[in-house]
């Protein structure tokens, strides 16, 4: 039987082939291989029943064999059978090695735990217990790790002694990560004032620094418990906004029932007097005790961090703002009044214009609170 395989050739192998037969030699090789049957479990056999040896499928053998150098054969005309299963066999020696060194550092290592990586279970082995070496490095149950640590997959390989102790600590592990969430979670429902958001029901819920997955027994009631204060809390917030929209619309009936004319008293009671309308008959007789004059517009201003325009709030003016302030009548109890420095933005090119001071006064009236902006001068 035939199989075939395509790779391609280092630059130095294309290089030392060409410098070798005196004749060009392409970067890409595609050659036919004889196998037997004991070839057939390394290639690959497609639904018309050829065979191919597909290199990346033996990327670690031939790595440790090397032949390869992860994206390009270093030799031209390898025999890749040959260093497939010599990459292997070096693989399964360097593990076999590696096993009871694994095993004692397990026992020789109270601290060292198995690690749940979603689809294996690992532990963390330094290159101090396991020196590195590439056929280590490359092998399908160990996994290199940036800081000079292997990650290897806990193997019914090790000793029975190491995988005993292992599962103890795994088992101790889980209990005291099950009381630390049952203690989290029993902190926030015995806690009526805590909430939590949750996005949706079997998103990871975080609890005081322990996150508690779907499939934890307490997460359901959890949930109810977290999705039904929040309710609670969007029930008493609505009725509280409807609280205050009802105080508004009492007002305003009587408000217009006793300061209305007959004309905007008939309006409002056919619900044809707009909201908006009312609400400036209000604002205006709320302002008309205080003889303040009328609204000026907010200033012109622009982004520009060299113009000098400006907007300011500031805690005092100057005493012919004042005079002009105190010249107006008494102000509500419970007004405040918010000083500013105003500076316009003139036309492009120009410098801000002259400073002036403007008052933001804002009276209150029932459940409505209105406010003006004045010019003091």
């Amino acid at each position: 039987m035939q199989a075939t395989v395509e790779y391609q050739l280092t630059e130095q192998a294309q290089r030392a082939q060409m410098a070798a037969t005196g004749q060009p030699v392409a970067r890409k090789q595609s050659k036919t291989i004889e196998v037997s049957a004991e070839d057939l479990p390394l290639c690959r056999i497609a639904e018309d029943g050829t065979a191919s040896v597909v290199i990346d499928q033996h990327r670690n053998a031939l790595l440790v064999a090397g032949w390869w150098d992860g994206r390009y054969a270093t030799t031209y005309d390898p025999d890749i059978l040959a260093d497939i299963r010599r990459g292997q066999a070096l693989m399964d020696a360097a593990w076999n090695e590696a096993l009871p060194i694994i095993s004692q550092y397990v026992l020789d290592t109270p601290e060292l735990k198995m690690q749940d990586t979603g689809s294996h279970r690992t532990i963390t082995v330094p290159f101090s217990v396991l020196p590195e070496s590439p056929a280590l490095t490359s092998h399908p149950k160990i996994d290199r790790k940036w800081n000079d640590t292997y990650d290897v997959r806990c193997t019914t390989e090790i000793t029975p002694e190491a995988q005993a102790v292992l599962r103890e600590r795994w088992l101790a592990e889980e209990a005291r990560r099950r009381a630390e969430k049952e203690t989290a979670i029993q902190a926030f429902l015995s806690d009526p004032a805590r909430r939590l958001s949750i996005s949706y029901n079997g998103a990871e819920i975080h609890l005081g620094g322990v996150t508690i997955y779907h499939y934890f027994e307490a997460y359901d009631k959890l949930y109810a418990e977290a999705m039904r204060r929040n309710r609670a809390d969007d029930e008493a917030r609505a009725a509280v906004t409807a609280a205050k929209a009802q105080a508004k619309a009492d007002y305003i009936d009587a408000w217009i029932a006793e300061h209305g004319n007959s004309l905007i008293q008939e309006q409002h009671a056919a619900g044809l007097l707009p909201r908006k309308s009312a609400l400036a008959m209000i604002a205006a007789a709320t302002f008309a005790p205080t003889n303040l004059p009328a609204e000026c517009a907010e200033p012109t201003l622009c982004k520009d961090d060299d113009c000098e325009c400006c907007d300011n709030v500031v805690e005092g003016i100057p005493p012919e703002a004042y005079a002009w302030w105190k010249s107006f009548g008494p102000v509500p109890t419970g007004t405040t009044v918010e000083f500013h420095e105003v500076r316009e933005c003139l036309e492009s090119g120009e410098e801000a214009g002259p400073a002036e001071f403007q008052a933001v006064v804002t009276v209150p009236s029932g459940p409505f609170q209105f406010t003006r902006r004045i010019k003091l001068a």
